[in-house]
């Protein structure tokens, strides 16, 4: 396949996996016309994935299958009914990058704009600080010097153009890196890492609390993403639960009773909106029962196993995250505007409902 060809599917994932309404007759021509194996057409249908995950596991699979694999999808397309599909990617029109999508809702279409470019990062330092009674019953201990350790880890470029390259990763690299400096946290960056990459320096980052005795915990993420998880380097998901754990009460005691924050910039699905980033506190994130279970008396109380963490996603469950190759992504910019001007004087939920 040409590489203008493979462009035109991959910058238009989106709308072609929305568009499609009959799967299964697609599969069946591909398989058919000897675009897919059986296996293949097995490892793209795995139960694991949703209906939108498969499809879009089609389309991308779709971009390796050689020469005459694009000439035969657009003839599948026109075969099954599925023309505006078609219409999609035959089309010379330029599909608006992720700084203009438009999402439909119940009205017209509205158009989404980036803000401006944040050339200048200075966050403004408290003047004064709140001891006492107050400070050790209900407020995190953060005088440590430096606050706390800050994991970094942005990915530009993937491994065969499976995924576009992330032009804006560089501004939110540049935005983390040095919103979380001038906030007093010794940070640990690092830039286009594979999976197994990745775990290392997770664990690494996870050992260096054992020789620093700060406060509290920073982990930063930028790149592409699916629903379960982020997508490294080379194009494997790192599943985000799997990430979490790693900073529980079990796998990291030193951390225990101490804050431990997760920013997450990348995609949790294909579908569109232009909604305010969701923040998930992970100690209530899974519903209970409504009354509180006591403790056996001949058993004292534990600790729960995930505690004190607070996981901030750039988008909805199911939905894609705005990029601009210039100014980076929304996310990160909003965040650096609103923490360099309010942290001091803010805490950390109400700073997230500002950040809309």
């Amino acid at each position: 396949m040409e590489k203008e060809q493979r462009n035109k599917i991959t910058e238009r994932l989106i709308p072609l996996v929305n568009s499609v309404h009959d799967f299964e007759d697609i599969l069946k021509q591909s398989l058919d016309n000897e675009i897919f194996t059986e296996e293949m057409i097995s490892d793209i249908k795995d139960s694991r994935y949703t209906e939108m995950e498969q499809k879009r596991n089609f389309f991308v699979n779709l971009t390796t299958r050689g020469p005459e694999a694009f000439d035969k999808l657009i003839q599948i397309l026109n075969q099954t009914e599925h023309e505006n599909t078609a219409d999609i990617l035959m089309s010379e029109h330029a599909f608006p990058d992720s700084a203009t999508l438009r999402h439909r809702g119940s009205g017209p279409f509205t158009e989404c704009t980036a803000s401006k470019r944040l050339d200048d990062i200075k966050v403004k330092k408290a003047i004064q600080f709140n001891g006492g009674e107050l400070f050790e019953k209900s407020i995190y201990k953060m005088t440590s010097n430096p606050k706390g350790l800050a994991l970094i880890i942005v990915n530009k470029i993937f491994d065969d153009d499976v995924y576009d390259r992330r032009d804006g990763a560089d501004e939110d690299y540049r935005l983390i890196s040095e919103l979380f400096t001038q906030l007093d946290y010794k940070i640990f960056p690092y830039r286009d890492k594979t999976k197994r990459e990745t775990e290392m320096v997770i664990d690494e980052f996870v050992r260096n609390f054992e020789t620093h005795n700060v406060d509290s915990c920073v982990v930063a993420i930028s790149t592409h993403g699916r629903e379960k998880g982020f997508v490294c380097k080379d194009n494997n998901i790192f599943p985000s639960e799997e990430l979490i754990q790693k900073f529980n009460n079990q796998n990291c005691p030193i951390l225990k009773g101490k804050p431990k924050m997760f920013f997450i910039q990348a995609c949790r699905g294909d579908q569109l909106d232009a909604g305010v980033p969701l923040f998930v506190d992970q100690a209530d994130s899974k519903a209970g029962p409504k009354r509180p279970i006591p403790f056996p008396l001949h058993d004292p109380p534990h600790l729960p196993s995930t505690t004190d963490i607070i996981v901030v996603y750039s988008s909805q469950f199911g939905y894609v995250a705005f990029n601009n190759a210039i100014m980076g992504s929304w996310f990160f910019g909003t965040l650096t505007r609103v923490f360099m001007d309010n942290a001091y004087r803010i805490e950390l939920q109400h700073l997230l409902t500002e950040a809309r």
